[in-house]
């Protein structure tokens, strides 16, 4: 009897990452993602320490530079993703040219934004004061120390009452500032209008620039390895406000031995 042939299935490519990326004037950041989970595998940003010395050039020249990286940045990066992607085993890479071209500008621009919205959408977000006042200095050509005052009193008080006091001083001494203002939603620059839910009150981002600045030489560092580094430095911040209780007795008995 005659064996039939079994028959094979066919052989269908594995599927291709997905390379994106986040583009702003001051970074540029190249990632590639999964073709089932979308999860981010691999990815490069002009932020990374290699970049530090020519960001801090163009940052301290003058007159002030727009645009932080430029096609030898890029190029660069690209290299580095490469590499990385060949470290973990990934070959097939594509770029959907469409969806790139057709993303919102603002989103293509603004890479963290749309970014939070798709991940955390539900999570509360505000707007520093202190850039939403620098952008309308610029804007309007702002000198008018009283006007500064005026805003910054609208942005911090707890109460209403005294925020709707604040706002007629802003609209007479300058309308346009004083509608655009009051366009933006609330709940993102002005405390009294803030999420009770959320257990901080603070109007500007210098605490998050701050802790940003000490990931400065970590941002190329795996995760574990950066949350470890961030550990230690935390751990020695806290001793050196609160020293403990032992160093307290040791300078004791060397202040009773008169040493």
């Amino acid at each position: 009897m005659a064996k039939l042939p079994l028959l094979q299935r066919p052989q269908h490519p594995p599927p291709e990452h997905l390379l994106r990326l986040a583009l702003s004037c001051r970074k540029i950041t190249a990632q590639v993602t999964e073709p089932v989970k979308e999860s981010i595998i691999a990815m490069a940003s002009s932020s990374e320490q290699e970049f530090v010395t020519d960001y801090r050039a163009k940052l301290n020249q003058l007159p002030r530079s727009h645009h932080f990286w430029g096609p030898k940045i890029a190029s660069r990066i690209g290299e580095k993703l490469g590499i990385r992607l060949k470290q973990i085993g990934v070959g097939a890479v594509k770029i959907d040219l469409h969806e790139e071209l057709s993303r919102h500008l603002h989103y293509r621009k603004m890479g963290i934004d749309p970014a939070l919205s798709d991940v955390l959408p539900h999570a509360r977000r505000r707007i520093c004061c202190r850039h939403l006042f620098a952008n309308m200095k610029a804007k309007y050509k702002l000198t008018n120390e009283r006007l500064k005052q005026s805003f910054w009193i609208a942005a911090y008080v707890y109460i209403e009452f005294e925020f709707v006091q604040a706002m007629p001083a802003i609209r007479k001494m300058n309308p346009n500032l004083c509608h655009e203002l009051m366009d933006i939603p609330l709940h993102l620059w002005a405390r009294h209008k803030f999420d009770p839910t959320m257990k901080n009150d603070a109007v500007t981002s210098n605490f998050v620039e701050a802790f940003n600045s000490k990931l400065e030489k970590l941002r190329d560092k795996p995760i574990l390895t950066m949350l470890e580094d961030l550990r230690r430095r935390f751990m020695a911040k806290i001793e050196k406000r609160e020293p403990s209780p032992t160093s307290g007795m040791v300078c004791f008995v060397l202040d009773q031995l008169s040493l």
